[in-house]
């Protein structure tokens, strides 16, 4: 019975709170009592996916079932490491209008989702691709005992992301200047010459590590070759040393009659040819010559003297017992007469004289209608090679042959010369055109001395075969009517046909760099390279490697797959990337934008991603917080503040005179000296209504655009495709530029090349 009655109690007591439940549920709006349905389903995506040493943002695409009854994600939460649902009633950082966060170490992370009906998911995402660490680089030298040969120095770099590329240099890097160097190929580069060398390995995440090695127990060394020319009844030789080894130089040059031995010098009765490098002798037979460098290596070389030549004692010349050169038009030889005789030029030079003065069979020979070639060259240039040849054209050679359209072209192995006749029928005298082999050593220093001084140093160009000198006497043509063609090195590979160039040193002194037209043989084969000299130059070919620059991605786009072109860029995103490229161009080893040195400013947590960067940026001067101690990081920028920012960044003073002037940035405007200095260096400019608008915010495609100009740093053709960046937006190049890695190659030649990393 109690049982009963218990039962009938609670029954209508329940009856009795019905009508209070129902007002409740009128009253508030809670949802479904309890959870209905399926869970959200949540997806994570992260961008970059390949190894960063920058931040990883994550993408959340959250979805709750049934949208279309109403349904919707009500909650959207993430936190660092492996939590449970229950850990987001109070943790974890609100991302519900973002839809991604951003993440600066590697690690586990985990997103809670809640719908309104109360459904909860969670899901762990693993990222593992930053990475701020540089390469671990050894370098070792394959021996530290005295040689006189070459180190081999070996390199062992590693990375966890994997290496990019290494390279090496005997100049260390200097900040926003070209870093000549070198690719290490194999592990390992070799070296002939004392001093310290740089070896920078770069990883796939863009960091790098810089290590430099010293190697001083390379012996100098010390070479000696002899060459010798005879005329006139007398033989002249051309001794050339080359002396190896940092500070190591020449200090005697000697010679004398017979084969000597090497202590002859120290005692014996000896000529000292130390200034002139070469001597005349009147007698056949032996002759030793000696060398000793400052270092005191000692070195000697014979030479035997089979011919002085024929002497005359009323002539400097003598006449050439057999012609060494022919005459051909169109490639068929001419009956004419070469009168050819041998004259002593200058120096140790022996200069052929050719004369061209009976042109009958020559026109014979010419096509009426077509393009001919009148060709004088030397037979056999491999067996008689020759300093050079001075040729003479008659008038009467020149009437005959400038109406049929001619091409004299002047060979004689070391170099070749074309000209169109007509060009030379106007002169007043028999024209003199004078093709010259510079083959002593000392021209060729002072060719690559004076290419050096041209640009061609921050190269480190070296000759690649003979300069030559051309000079068409009694001529006047313009640079374009001629061609000067000198020949290539054998074994050239096709590859570094790019790396030629040809420097031209102009009757005035002065001097360029061109780059020239690579000329083909009938089989298909690179023969030599062409310029247009004028009527007087001396050329020699140059080969260089590239100039490689580096250009790291120093911003980035959204998870959504966006730039956020129109967005006003923030001051720590700005900090972000000035840090970036600073680093970049040697002021910082490492893109790690977190942690340390922060705490200056009250809002920059040592946490906060950009913490690094914004204390570097504040350290470095750049940019600078508030009276209140606040550095504002999410507050956007102003065109005025910007200009601010670069100059300082970039060490620019302000153009004397105030330079670009706008009417809304009048001198009395706080920023004026800024916008000024920045206005006239090209990094920005002002609006077609003649306004700069200094308090207008700089959206991010602004911000990037300003600063690769700032670096002229170039843009490639193809790069990452942002959804709000077509290809024919204003900023779309400059976007390419700012958010891919990829490298410069600067050639010799002013060729440019981009290749994306």
């Amino acid at each position: 019975m109690m049982r009963k009655r218990g039962l009938s109690t609670l029954l209508a007591a329940v009856l009795l709170l019905l009508p209070v439940l129902g007002a409740i549920s009128t009253m508030v709006d809670v949802g479904p009592v309890g959870a209905a349905g399926a869970p959200p389903s949540i997806t994570l995506t992260p961008y970059p996916d390949d190894p960063t040493n920058d931040e990883v943002w994550i993408e959340i695409d959250a979805v709750a079932d049934d949208e279309a009854g109403g349904n919707r994600i009500d909650a959207l939460r993430w936190a660092d490491g492996v939590r449970n649902a229950s850990y987001f009633a109070t943790g974890g950082t609100d991302v519900l209008d973002d839809g991604e966060f951003e993440v600066t170490r590697n690690g586990t992370y985990t997103v809670y989702a809640r719908d309104t009906a109360d459904n909860e998911a969670i899901e762990t995402i693993t990222v593992s691709n930053i990475d701020k660490d540089g390469p671990t680089l050894t370098l070792r030298p394959s021996t530290t005992e005295p040689t006189s040969g070459s180190v081999t120095v070996e390199v062992d770099a590693s990375d966890s992301s994997g290496i990019d590329e290494v390279r090496w240099s005997d100049e260390a890097p200097q900040m926003d200047s070209p870093w000549p160097s070198h690719e290490v190929i194999d592990g390992e580069f070799v070296v002939t010459e004392n001093g310290t060398y740089t070896v920078i390995a770069f990883d796939k995440a863009n960091n790098q590590t810089m290590r430099q090695i010293a190697i001083d127990n390379i012996l100098p060394e010390l070479s000696l070759t002899l060459r010798s020319s005879s005329s006139g009844g007398k033989a002249t030789v051309t001794a050339e040393p080359i002396v190896l080894g940092n500070g190591n130089s020449l200090e005697a040059l000697l010679w004398a009659a017979g084969d000597l031995p090497l202590p002859y010098f120290r005692e014996g009765a000896s000529e000292d040819i130390t200034a002139a490098n070469r001597f005349d002798v009147a007698s056949l037979g032996t002759y030793t010559v000696y060398a000793r460098d400052t270092n005191g290596n000692e070195v000697i070389k014979t030479i035997r003297i089979t011919t002085l030549g024929s002497s005359s004692s009323s002539s400097a010349s003598a006449s050439s017992s057999s012609s060494l050169f022919i005459a051909t038009m169109n490639g068929k030889q001419a009956a004419v007469s070469l009168r050819e005789s041998a004259a002593s030029g200058s120096g140790t030079q022996l200069v052929y004289e050719l004369n061209l003065d009976d042109p009958a069979e020559l026109a014979a020979l010419a096509s009426p209608d077509g393009k001919n070639e009148l060709r004088v060259a030397l037979k056999d240039p491999a067996s008689h090679p020759i300093d050079g040849v001075s040729l003479r054209l008659s008038q009467r050679t020149l009437s005959r042959l400038a109406g049929l359209n001619a091409k004299l072209t002047l060979d004689i192995g070391a170099a070749a010369y074309e000209w169109p006749i007509k060009t030379l029928a106007s002169a007043s005298e028999d024209p003199v055109l004078r093709l010259t082999a510079l083959r002593q050593s000392a021209d060729a220093d002072q060719a690559l001395a004076d290419a050096n001084a041209a640009g061609a140093d921050d190269w480190r160009a070296e000759l690649a075969g003979i300069p030559a000198e051309i000079e068409a006497g009694g001529a006047s043509a313009s640079a374009e009517d001629s061609w000067l063609v000198l020949p290539l090195p054998s074994g050239l590979a096709s590859a570094d046909l790019g790396k030629l160039a040809v420097f031209l040193k102009n009757r005035d002194g002065t001097g360029t760099i061109v780059p020239g037209t690579i000329r083909y043989d009938s089989q298909g084969q690179a023969a030599g390279i062409a310029v247009r000299p004028g009527a007087f130059a001396r050329a020699a070919v140059l080969k260089a490697e590239p100039i490689k620059t580096r250009f790291d991605r120093y911003a980035n786009g959204y998870a959504d797959g966006s730039f956020g072109t129109g967005k006003p860029i923030t001051r720590a995103e700005l900090a972000s990337m000035l840090a970036k490229l600073s680093a970049a161009s040697g002021s910082s080893a490492s893109g790690d934008n977190s942690g340390s040195g922060a705490a200056a400013f009250q809002d920059v947590p040592a946490s906060f991603w950009a913490a690094k960067a914004i204390a570097q940026a504040a350290a470095a001067g750049w940019m600078s917080g508030d009276s209140e101690g606040r550095f504002r990081p999410n507050d956007s920028l102003t065109r005025a503040e910007l200009a601010s920012v670069l100059v300082r960044w970039r060490k620019e003073q302000a153009p004397v005179g105030g330079g670009t002037r706008f009417p809304d940035a009048a001198a009395s405007h706080w920023a004026f000296s800024a916008i000024a200095a920045a206005a006239g260096k090209g990094w920005m400019t002002g609006y077609t209504d003649g306004s700069f608008k200094p308090d207008q915010d700089v959206t991010r495609a602004e911000a990037v655009t300003v600063l690769n100009r700032a670096l002229g740093r170039p843009s490639p053709s193809d790069g990452p495709s942002w959804s709000d960046v077509a290809d024919t937006y204003w900023a779309a190049a400059a976007i390419r530029s700012a958010s891919q890695s990829f490298d410069e190659l600067r050639y010799l030649n002013g060729k440019v090349e981009l290749l994306v990393r």
